[in-house]
């Protein structure tokens, strides 16, 4: 047993002195820090509630039976945060203070719905108990008057004097915007106002009210930021999101060094039980978390959704989130683990920093008080830094509560959950980098200053926002202090604590005795680890020793590596060579069957990019008036049916669900594809084009134009002008008239059409009219559709005019409905692709303990270079893509760095993990993939993979017969494949390029996964492990049928089934009997059978000029197809000899 000394005493007492003088510099600059109006909440949630329904009451309107879920937040309009009020008021707790009564910025907002009707009610309330916002949404459909403008304004009027009383001045407020719209039993108003007697730096508080009928619906206030302001924070928030995809990326390459470390270094044991046992009580802990928010979750529901359904699927959208964050916190913690262990001897070891045991250890005792004392300085030191970076002129916000705890089903619990899940945000990531640098430079100083750089590129609100890096620096280099000086417990502890001290200590100034009490208990269950450890020491006069608890007393041993074997490799069966031939002649004689898919050219492309351009500017400038002399030009492609993704950037396709385009759904379920071709013949529709963009770098003038493919017409015109620009202004019937002889020159006659909405829109400098034109199309006395013409001028410019479908809102409601297949069709494939990296993982773990075969570093070297070479070039072939998708919004600079290089970083470093897993277990299985090109490889496995290629080419030939019949019997099936992405491809610069790497991408992991699964397969086969066997064969039959599918509805999504468990059944005929253990013949086979038919596509829709890129592609790949195997496997590959 070990006593404390004086030592231990001397270390008490400075820490003590250390916290008491923290706390009182706290005392003295908190003011700068915090805005005590955004934490004194005079109306809690519970008032808020009691007069929403007093007022709902008054209003004749009952919500007792609908569902209630509220939030407390900030809304302003183009900000998260308070940065735009902050900034005019220039942190002035005044005139912030006015500015947001005036505004109803911060405020209560409650939600009453009762899914899965449409009609719902929404309210809000400031904390000052001021009515700003109320919204009585009701279905398009229900009957109602049709009033003039003139009485739907003064009913407005009506509404507004008495909800304010003397408090609203008509004379105040100017009126904005006058909108009206057509529904189908009713008209309805959406009316705007702004006030003309505050103005903060131009930006001006407005007003909006909605009049269905003869009934104010909505009501809202809000503060209407200048467009400078807006700018500002845009660029701002711009280079803000690119410093946080920095972070992004050095965590995911933290990640990828992790996963070399824990998995491949066998200089030192890994210790899987611990990094386990961690990871499950982090996954748990978050879980719990999410469960505890759901109340506030429930305000972003979908009334289309059952509640059950929408918080289920809430659920499973939380338990993969935390899934997929577990798997980079299993590699973390055992990188970390194992380099802790080496590195640190005397440091208490880390699978005990939480153990009962170490609990009553004086090293425990002094990491635990470390760390709190080194968190009350960071939270003292916050305080400090708001004071300098104020007095020094520039910005920083004032610190907000997060209420999102506050609301939830326990804010005691969930303050605490949301600091422990710094640990694997913060903790984890900086902790192995430190270490890993550590291990490659022996140097404390570079370690600690190179892991707290990297840890500081994360911000918060300040201006310039580099400012920000400064405290997170300072944090770093605690941090790094914190994990030499005494070990990863104290790094813990001085997170998490000041984490919770940050959010806790703003409760005491909310003037509510409840939050205040959870504030006092959360510091005082800080406190009981250490007050346990001295009550020990008073009970027992002495404190455990801790020699067995430390590193030292662990094995640092280095492992035994060897080799990974070549495995045996069964040649195919003579019998099914012949078969192989049989295959391929029965699917030449399958071209013969006919295509009877009606829309095979819909999309095809006649005029290439070049040709679009020169129409879109004789277009712009003969009949739009634009100049366009001084302009640059950029292209992308434009589609009348746009694809809805739910797009997780974790498989090599990127996109687990599809969601067809509302509008192409409804069109094929009401009359299929052929009256689809016939509607579109009829009217001459354009279905996709080319989209050309005319734009000046930082100007917010743009031109967009979009050219038919096969017309060379122009059916999409859209241009943009700064709200400071001065044009003439025109009366609403002059706009029209305008529109309608601007349209006339395009040979389109819209006079005789009836009007379903107009906007009208007062700008200072004109006025813009917005016109939606309804056209009514039929092909047969059964079906019809209205076609929206929607129109605008700026002033007495036309600045836009495209066309689309107006769909039934009752059948978009019952199609993008949660239901069963929607969660199957959403989840399944990434539940099973993470069920398949976890499994992946699994292997690889069991490597570490069992074979401890070593990786080939440079079979992965090469991995890596291919992979990140493949993204960088990919995105500079986008550039003329990307460049149409600025829309002026945000600086040109800004764009590129957050929208499109800060994206790319992120999604490059995912994929290359994701990548990597099951390539590194496929090279365990089978390492003569490292090698597969080489002569000695080749000459042992060519002619299988000859006869395996024909077969699989053979196989493909005999599968387009089956979507033909389908084409037969389902008279609205479309097939598209998404993944392709082939119209974008065109507007690349080297379009075949952006396919042709894609299809390397997904050849290389789709390559790795059916080598794993066929040797799996076998192994459990002839091991007779038929449940692991099993299993296997339906968690890839699953992800063979719903990756990357289209959700319809459910009687849509028949033929979809049949065609996939077709070819899934073709797919495991191919593995089996013909590619084998044969890694060429599988990556042969993978590239034939998944992407062949692609490149055919490519060519088929691709204008003439492109065309020729896909001839090339194809004789590229035979010619190396040919190279690869040499010519006499083809004099060999139907003899019964061995090759």
């Amino acid at each position: 047993m070990t006593k404390w000394n004086k030592s231990d005493a001397t270390f008490i007492l400075k820490s003590l002195a250390i916290s008491g003088f923290a706390l009182l510099v706290w005392s003295f600059f908190y003011p700068y820090q915090i805005n005590e109006n955004y934490l004194n909440i005079s109306l809690n949630e519970k008032e808020a509630k009691q007069k929403a329904r007093q007022y709902f009451s008054s209003r004749g309107w009952d919500v007792s039976s609908y569902t209630y879920s509220s939030v407390y937040i900030d809304i302003s309009s183009q900000t998260d945060g308070n940065y735009t009020t902050e900034i005019l008021a220039n942190r002035d707790k005044e005139v912030i203070k006015n500015i947001n009564q005036l505004s109803g910025a911060h405020r209560w907002l409650m939600r009453w719905y009762n899914p899965p009707n449409e009609e719902e009610f929404q309210i809000g309330y400031t904390k000052e108990g001021e009515l700003t916002y109320f919204y009585h949404i009701l279905p398009d459909t229900l009957a109602g008057d049709s009033l003039p403008q003139d009485i739907s304004i003064n009913i407005a009027k009506m509404f507004l004097k008495d909800m304010t009383g003397s408090d609203w001045k008509e004379e105040d407020w100017d009126i904005k915007r006058t909108d009206a719209y057509q529904k189908p039993n009713r008209l309805d108003y959406y009316l705007q106002w702004e006030n003309n007697k505050h103005n903060f730096d131009d930006s001006k508080i407005r007003m909006s009210i909605r009049v269905h009928g003869n009934e104010v619906v909505r009501y809202n206030r809000w503060l209407e930021e200048s467009h400078q302001l807006k700018s500002k924070w845009s660029t701002w928030a711009s280079i803000s999101s690119f410093i946080d995809d920095i972070s992004s990326f050095i965590f995911f390459i933290t990640m990828l060094l992790a996963i070399l470390i824990s998995l491949f270094y066998f200089r030192i044991s890994t210790n899987w039980q611990i990094a386990t046992k961690y990871t499950i009580t982090i996954f748990i802990i978050s879980l719990i978390g999410s469960i505890l928010e759901i109340p506030t979750a429930i305000i972003g529901f979908s009334s289309k959704t059952p509640l059950s359904s929408s918080i289920l699927f809430h659920l499973i959208n939380e338990i993969l989130n935390q899934m997929f964050m577990c798997f980079f916190l299993l590699v973390m913690f055992s990188a970390f683990e194992k380099l802790y262990r080496k590195h640190f001897p005397d440091h208490l070891s880390f699978q005990y920093i939480f153990n009962t045991k170490a609990l009553t250890t004086k090293l425990f005792f002094n990491n635990y008080v470390a760390g709190l004392v080194c968190a009350v300085c960071a939270v003292s030191f916050m305080a400090v830094f708001h004071f300098i970076i104020q007095e020094s002129g520039y910005y920083i916000a004032y610190s907000t509560l997060d209420f999102n705890n506050m609301l939830s089903l326990s804010p005691l619990i969930s303050s605490i959950i949301s600091s422990i899940e710094y640990i694997p945000r913060i903790v984890m990531p900086g902790a192995v980098l430190t270490l890993i640098i550590y291990q490659l430079s022996n140097s404390k100083i570079l370690s600690i200053s190179l892991a707290s750089i990297f840890l500081s590129f994360q911000v918060f609100e300040t201006d310039p926002i580099f400012i920000s890096s400064i405290y997170l620096l300072f944090i770093g280099l605690v941090m790094g202090f914190l994990l030499f000086r005494y070990g990863i417990l104290s790094v813990i502890i001085f997170i998490v604590t000041k984490s919770i001290l940050s959010e806790v200590s703003l409760y005491f100034f909310t003037g509510d005795l409840y939050y205040i009490m959870t504030g006092i208990i959360i510091i005082l269950l800080l406190l009981l680890p250490i007050l346990g450890t001295v009550l020990y020491y008073v009970k027992y006069q002495s404190v455990t020793p801790s020699e067995e608890l430390i590193n030292g007393a662990e094995d640092i041993s280095e492992q035994i590596t060897k080799s990974p074997i070549i495995p045996i490799i069964k040649e195919i069966n003579p019998q099914h060579k012949k078969w192989a031939l049989l295959i391929v002649v029965i699917g030449l004689v399958c071209l013969l069957i006919p295509n009877n898919d009606e829309l095979k050219d819909f999309w095809s492309y006649s005029i290439n990019k070049s040709t679009a351009l020169e129409t879109a500017k004789n277009e712009i400038e003969n009949n739009y008036g634009a100049d366009l002399s001084e302009f640059q030009v950029s292209t992308s492609v434009e589609s009348k049916f746009s694809w809805n993704t739910a797009n997780w950037s974790l498989g090599p396709a990127g996109v687990f669900l599809i969601e067809r385009s509302t509008e192409l759904a409804y069109l094929k379920e009401k009359i299929g594809r052929i009256g689809i071709k016939n509607l579109f013949e009829k009217y001459n529709i354009s279905s996709n084009g080319w989209l050309v963009k005319f734009f000046i770098p930082d100007v917010k003038e743009h031109y967009y134009a979009a050219i038919d493919p096969k017309e060379n017409r122009l059916f999409y015109y859209f241009s943009s002008f700064h709200d400071t620009t001065t044009i003439p202004s025109v009366d609403q019937e002059e706009a029209k008239e305008i529109i309608t002889n601007t349209l006339a020159k395009q040979n389109i006659d819209i006079s005789s059409f009836p009007i379903d909405a107009i906007e009208e829109e007062k700008l200072d400098t004109r006025i813009d009219y917005d016109f939606n034109f309804k056209k009514h199309l039929s092909i047969d006395e059964k079906f019809s559709v209205d076609e929206i013409i929607h129109t605008g001028v700026a002033g007495n410019i036309v600045r836009e005019f495209h066309s689309t479908f107006k769909v039934p809102e009752e059948w978009i409601r019952k199609y993008r409905a949660i239901n069963i297949l929607f969660i199957l069709c959403f989840w399944l494939p990434l539940i099973i692709f993470i069920i398949a990296v976890f499994t992946s993982l699994y292997f690889l773990i069991e490597n570490t303990y069992e074979n401890r075969y070593e990786i080939s570093w440079k079979f992965l070297g090469w991995i890596i270079f291919l992979i990140t070479f493949i993204s960088i070039t990919q995105f500079i072939n986008y550039i003329p893509i990307y460049k149409t998708w600025n829309y002026g919004d945000q600086s040109w600079l800004a764009y590129w760095l957050d929208d499109r290089i800060g994206n790319r970083l992120s999604v490059s470093n995912i994929l290359l993990i994701f990548v990597i897993i099951p390539c590194s277990l496929a090279y365990f299985i089978n390492p003569m993939i490292k090698d597969i090109f080489s002569k000695k490889t080749i000459n042992t496995i060519r002619t299988d993979a000859v006869i395996g290629s024909i077969a699989t080419i053979g196989a493909l030939l005999l599968y387009h017969p089956i979507k033909y019949l389908l084409y037969a019997y389902f008279p609205s099936y479309i097939h598209m494949d998404p993944a392709a992405n082939y119209f974008y491809s065109f507007s690349t610069y080297l379009p075949i390029y952006n396919l042709l790497s894609q299809m390397f991408v997904e050849t290389l992991w789709l390559f790795a996964v059916s080598i794993i699964f066929y040797h799996k397969f076998m192994e459990y086969s002839n091991n007779g492990k038929n449940i692991k066997k099993n299993l296997i064969i339906t968690a890839v039959s699953a992800f063979y049928l719903f990756y990357n599918c289209f959700y319809e509805l459910p009687v849509e999504m028949l033929p979809h089934f049949i065609s996939r468990f077709s070819g899934l059944i073709i797919f495991f005929i191919l593995i089996k009997y013909f590619w084998k253990g044969n890694p060429l013949s599988h990556l042969f086979g993978i590239f034939i059978y998944f992407q062949l038919d692609r490149i055919f596509s490519f060519i088929h829709l691709a204008d003439p000029s492109i065309k020729s890129q896909g001839y090339l592609l194809l004789i590229l790949l035979g010619a190396i197809f040919i190279y690869s195997v040499r010519l006499e496997s083809f004099r060999k590959m139907f003899s019964s000899r061995t090759a």
